[in-house]
């Protein structure tokens, strides 16, 4: 659940208590003013009404009396247009249905003393019918003074109920205020409890992560929240953060044990160049040695192209003198058997030369060889330092 929605969320159930409040105290309103409506068009008009119809009966009912004393048809007259006004006004009422049976008795006693008034002809007649005459009226009043007392309790009733709305209301009103209070406390504790849990653990990871403890550990939290998918997110981060720790431990050892086969290498290679190094100045001498001896060989040639000159410039000399020469020819084919031979020696110290030669390119080659092998080794030795 997001952290946005959980606000709104807490937002929507406060603003749905309010509109609920509304609701409720608007009907109870309404239903007040709708009471107070009928109580004013209905019932304060009918209490003001039945006192001045009570009051216009008692009227008739006294030009009655006057009617007896003074036997004048005027006084009957108008008694009866009064009755008849007030039993007109009364069947205009406009009450509730309960009230409406009671009404009708009204209007049927009234009506039934302005008959009984209308029927007597003279005041003999009402006196010799005085007890009917008499207990007649007294129905009337009674049945008129008890719907003058209904009326008035129809009053109380509606302001009883007017004021248990507003009671109602206001009860309503301050239970859902305090349940949108308790539920707002509620909602903001839950809000506030899944902000500051992941924060806490978020401050106390960076806590440990400042002070080099890399030992820390994120707890699983189930909130789905921006929050929480942060907290998550920092959880990965910190597991890959121990895992290329790990990873680069793993490598320093590897390395430093490279490094080490490296430096063994670079010995066994130095004590190889020293040794290389003293073949070398072994071969110069042996070059030195082949050196003086070709000089040696080259002039021994030359000794023996001076004397087959000789030989060439006495032979001429040996066709002249016969004897002589034939001593010296043998004399000198034992000095050219001596030259041959020894151009063998040196035709058999040339190819040892050659020999010599081309074992000692292949060295010099192997040692360019070794000497670039140890190069790229010091190359890699040094990058390794660098890194």
């Amino acid at each position: 659940m997001k952290l946005s929605f959980k606000i709104w969320s807490l937002v929507i159930v406060l603003l749905a208590f309010q509109f609920i409040l509304f609701l409720v105290s608007n009907n109870s309103f309404s239903n007040v003013i709708e009471n107070e409506t009928v109580l004013d068009d209905v019932y304060v008009s009918s209490m003001k009404d039945i006192g001045k119809y009570s009051t216009d009966f008692m009227e008739a009912r006294k030009l009655v009396a006057e009617y007896l004393a003074f036997e004048q048809d005027s006084f009957k007259k108008d008694a009866e247009n009064k009755m008849q006004s007030v039993l007109d006004n009364i069947s205009k009422m406009k009450l509730d249905s309960d009230l409406l049976k009671l009404k009708e008795e009204v209007v049927s006693s009234i009506d039934a003393y302005l008959n009984l008034l209308k029927s007597y002809k003279s005041v003999e007649d009402i006196k010799n019918d005085t007890n009917n005459f008499k207990s007649t009226g007294a129905v009337a009043i009674e049945k008129l003074n008890k719907l003058q007392e209904e009326i008035d309790k129809k009053v109380d009733e509606y302001i009883l109920q007017n004021t248990e709305k507003i009671n109602t209301a206001k009860t309503t009103g301050i239970i859902l205020i305090f349940a949108s209070l308790i539920i707002s406390i509620i909602f903001s504790i839950i809000l506030i409890k899944g902000i500051t849990k992941p924060l806490g653990i978020l401050m106390n990871y960076a806590k440990h992560l400042s002070e080099r403890d890399y030992t820390i550990k994120i707890p699983d939290i189930k909130d789905k929240s921006e929050l929480g998918q942060l907290t998550a997110n920092f959880k990965e981060m910190h597991n890959q953060l121990a895992k290329d720790i790990k990873d680069i431990k793993e490598e320093s050892i590897t390395l430093i044990t490279s490094m080490k086969e490296i430096t063994d290498t670079l010995e066994v290679s130095s004590e190889a160049t020293q040794e290389t190094t003293t073949a070398i100045t072994n071969i110069a001498s042996d070059m030195e040695s082949i050196t003086a001896a070709i000089e040696e060989t080259t002039a021994s040639i030359e000794e023996i192209s001076s004397a087959t000159k000789l030989i060439a410039d006495n032979s001429t000399e040996a066709a002249q003198f016969g004897h002589e020469s034939t001593e010296e020819a043998e004399a000198a084919g034992l000095i050219v058997k001596k030259s041959i031979n020894k151009m063998d020696e040196i035709t058999e110290v040339t190819k040892e030369i050659e020999k010599v030669v081309k074992e000692f390119n292949d060295s010099a080659i192997k040692i360019n060889d070794f000497v670039d092998t140890v190069a790229n080794i010091a190359e890699q030795t040094n990058l390794l330092a660098l890194n």
